[in-house]
């Protein structure tokens, strides 16, 4: 009777050792994704991606430079990331996700809103961070 509770304890931590490294192997942070577009120094949070975004893109800089930005840095050319052109309301966005590990059932990504005035210029900077799962 011992070896058979033995044998269900050893299979049990096998699986939850298996799960814990399946959903830390395979994937990419967006964290390691933001700083990699953005160049964020230090700690990351949605203050300091706001900074870096208006380093890159200051208040008053034209549509065509987040358009230019957005193409240099491809952000869209992959699964994990996504630029929404400006709509009718002056507002843009960049999606920015994980590339999650399997087995891993939450999923971050930071959300980068544009608004634009009449004239197209930018006018504010907002960032969301995110955590979807099932």
């Amino acid at each position: 009777m011992r070896g058979k509770w033995l044998i269900a304890a050893s299979v049990v931590a096998a699986l939850a050792v298996g799960v814990a490294l399946a959903s830390h192997m395979g994937g990419e942070s967006a964290e390691h994704r933001v700083r990699r577009h953005f160049d964020v120094p230090g700690t990351l949070d949605t203050v300091s991606l706001r900074a870096a975004v208006l380093r890159q893109l200051p208040i008053g800089s034209p549509e065509a430079r987040l358009t230019d930005f957005v193409a240099v840095a491809r952000i869209g050319a992959d699964e994990a990331s996504s630029y929404f052109p400006i709509e009718s309301d002056g507002s843009a966005a960049i999606r920015i996700d994980e590339t999650p590990a399997p087995l891993d059932p939450v999923v971050e990504s930071y959300i980068i809103a544009f608004q634009f005035d009449g004239a197209r210029r930018l006018r504010d900077v907002r960032v969301h961070r995110i955590l979807t799962g099932p």
